[in-house]
């Protein structure tokens, strides 16, 4: 425990020093003469800030609720469901390195109307995401026992960890693509949009499965909330890509109109 507090402790040095080092040697300076708050500027931070609140809360919300779901089914299945999350949250967290690379890169094309280069940027993200997403699926798969014995030799928590880690595994292929899509709305401004999108995954379809399958599936149940969960989050998601791939070829094709003229 107090190895893993000063790694912790050690890692947001290390961090805070690499963002000082960047900020001083920048060739753009950061001074804070040049900012001038405004009502509309809060208004704007916080109306698209609060979609990733409310992504925050969710997350917590939905472990505590996927803990108090299998504590009823004993100590291994509690172990073995803390072991799959750890190990689900490492794949995650690149999938939100990628996006978090993409936003900034979205939101300044669509304010230039550079709407080309911003296909471009989400089909790249895209393509990137889902390759990890899907390789990542793959290597889980084949070495899931292996995976799960550097946890413990424990063989009913083995057992039960091997269960949920493929489960947690078989829609994981989606995963960028639902962050990707929540990431761009977030960018381009649209609060409401990547709000639902945000809260869709962990909260709109993942509470109501933890709430109602263990009642029907027992343990499975349990293990099973997220991939199915997952499956309406990516029905929502693909119909909100949709709409946003409308929007954006409809606007590019007013640029050219334009142009033209």
């Amino acid at each position: 425990m107090e190895g893993a507090a000063w790694a912790t402790i050690l890692s947001r040095i290390i961090t805070t020093a690499i963002y000082i080092r960047f900020l001083t040697k920048a060739e753009v300076k950061v001074s804070f003469a040049l900012f001038v708050p405004t009502i509309r500027m809060y208004a704007d931070i916080i109306k698209i800030g609060i979609s990733m609140l409310f992504l925050q809360l969710l997350q917590t919300l939905s472990v505590s609720l996927l803990q108090r779901a299998v504590v009823k089914y004993g100590a291994e299945a509690v172990a073995a469901v803390g072991i799959v999350l750890k190990i689900v949250t490492l794949g995650t967290n690149v999938v939100f390195g990628f996006v978090k690379g993409l936003q900034p890169m979205a939101g300044y094309n669509y304010g230039a109307g550079n709407f080309q280069r911003l296909k471009e940027a989400v089909r790249c993200s895209l393509i990137l995401t889902t390759s990890f997403c899907v390789l990542w699926s793959i290597l889980i798969m084949v070495f899931t026992s292996p995976v799960i014995s550097c946890f413990g030799k424990d063989e009913t928590m083995q057992g039960i960890a091997r269960i949920a880690l493929r489960a947690n595994t078989i829609m994981f292929f989606t995963f960028g693509f639902q962050f990707v899509y929540s990431t761009l709305y977030m960018a381009i401004g649209q609060a409401r949009q990547s709000l639902l999108l945000n809260i869709g995954r962990q909260g709109l379809f993942f509470i109501p499965a933890i709430l109602l399958l263990p009642s029907y599936w027992g343990l499975n149940g349990v293990l099973y909330a997220q991939p199915v969960a997952d499956v309406f989050a990516t029905l929502m998601t693909l119909f909100f890509a949709i709409q946003i791939h409308k929007e954006i070829g409809h606007k590019s094709h007013l640029i050219t109109e334009n142009l033209q003229c």
